[in-house]
């Protein structure tokens, strides 16, 4: 009589594979897929990629948004962050050589830039040039601290009248 049981002994992902392997592979193809949707989760990385840094009194960021249209890129400020948004759909159709080709670009991103310190939404800049978006974002001085003089009660008229 031959035994059929998987050990328990083996780690949990090689007994699953060896119980049911079509059950094993649907679940991996869809975590897999689950992952594709976000090119930064698939991809680990941010996009679009872009550099931040820091002058003396304002962050400059540089975005690399080739492709997109200014009309297609929103930027607000969002609880002391920037926030990028792009969304873009363009289809082309041309014929070469006796081919009809139809093709068809979209994509969308968001991408949230945390600010180091408090800066001004008002006064905040963007230029956009070759594909390159350029972002000026000023800071607001730090309040000056200031000494505070304590008074007597004698001195400070009375307020209970």
């Amino acid at each position: 009589m031959t035994d059929n049981r998987v050990p328990t002994t083996l780690p949990r992902d090689i007994r699953a594979r060896s119980v049911d392997p079509f059950r094993w592979l649907r679940s991996e193809m869809d975590r897999i897929f689950e992952d594709f949707d976000s090119p930064r989760r698939f991809f680990g990385a941010q996009f679009p990629p872009l550099d931040m840094h820091e002058e003396k009194d304002r962050y400059v960021l540089t975005v690399d948004v080739a492709g997109y249209d200014k009309e297609q890129i929103d930027i607000s400020t969002e609880d002391g962050s920037l926030v990028l948004k792009g969304r873009r759909s363009e289809q082309s159709e041309r014929q070469e050589g006796g081919y009809l080709i139809n093709e068809r670009q979209q994509g969308e991103f968001e991408r949230h830039v945390a600010m180091p310190r408090r800066i001004d939404p008002n006064q905040i800049r963007a230029i956009m040039d070759k594909g390159q978006l350029r972002i000026e974002v000023p800071k607001v001085p730090d309040p000056q601290a200031r000494r505070i003089e304590i008074q007597s009660e004698a001195s400070e008229p009375s307020r209970m009248a």
